[in-house]
This record gives structure tokens, C-alpha cells and sequence, in this order.
């Protein structure tokens, strides 16, 4: 819904209750709109394709504001002002790795965090006689 404060959209259970509403308006209170009932399995179809169109209307309008943008319509608009996106540019860290003395993890070794970003090792590392080393990895 779209008013002085913007756009909001409505949810597939406000949408639900709007339909049973006005089916029981037509219809009467006893009418069954159960979710095994043909007119409540009916409703709950449309209201999830309603609800697919909320989406994607509020999607719209949100792309057209920087700060609600994303992906290329954020570009878009940034590129109205002026403004281009800074290119990605890959993460360098220093890893710390404790295991055998004198174990060697050569260059190319991949390591990936618990959020499945994988980084590659650009040094080669000889483990100590405590058993510990570092070196840099690349995203």
C-alpha cells in the first residue's frame, strides 16, 4: 500500500485475512475456509500470488532510493550522480596455523571460513619447532 509514508507492502497472512473476510462477508459466517476446503485452499493460492506481487511492487519502489537500492539499480542511481561503485578488491590476511613441527603448507593451499569465503594461500609456511607459523592468504 502506498500512502504519505511510503509503500507497505501487505504480507501473505494480511492478505489471507483480507480474502477470509470479505468470503465470509459474501458468503456468511459459516462458511468453511479451512486450509482443506476448496475455497480455503483457493484463497491461500491467490493470496500467495498476491503476496509474490507485494514483493516485487515493493522491490520496485525501493529501487528507486539510494539508501533501499540494491545490485545494478543501486548502480543506476548512483550513476545519475556522478557516482560509480568502487570495484570489488580482494580480502589479504594473515593466517596463524598451529600443527607439526616442520610441516609445510605450500602456496596455492585453500583454507575457507565458516561462512564459505576461500582463501588461498600466497606464502609458503614451515611450521616452527613449537609447531606454529603464519603467512598470507588472498580471497
Amino acid at each position: 500500500m502506498l500512502d504519505e509514508n511510503g509503500f507497505k507492502r501487505k504480507t501473505f497472512d494480511e492478505l489471507l485475512t483480507d480474502m477470509e473476510i470479505k468470503a465470509t462477508e459474501l458468503y456468511g459466517e459459516d462458511v468453511n475456509l479451512s486450509a482443506h476446503s476448496a475455497l480455503g485452499v483457493f484463497l491461500r493460492i491467490i493470496a500467495w500470488f498476491l503476496a509474490l506481487s507485494n514483493e516485487l511492487a515493493e522491490r520496485v519502489y525501493n529501487s528507486g532510493f539510494i539508501g533501499t537500492a540494491t545490485g545494478v539499480q543501486l548502480d543506476r542511481l548512483g550513476s545519475n550522480n556522478s557516482i560509480m561503485r568502487d570495484p570489488a578488491m580482494p580480502a589479504v590476511v594473515v593466517l596463524e596455523i598451529e600443527g607439526n613441527p616442520g610441516y609445510v603448507i605450500e602456496e596455492g593451499v585453500q583454507f575457507k571460513t565458516n561462512n564459505d569465503i576461500v582463501f588461498e594461500m600466497i606464502d609458503v609456511i614451515i611450521l616452527d619447532d613449537n609447531g606454529r607459523g603464519s603467512g598470507q592468504a588472498i580471497s
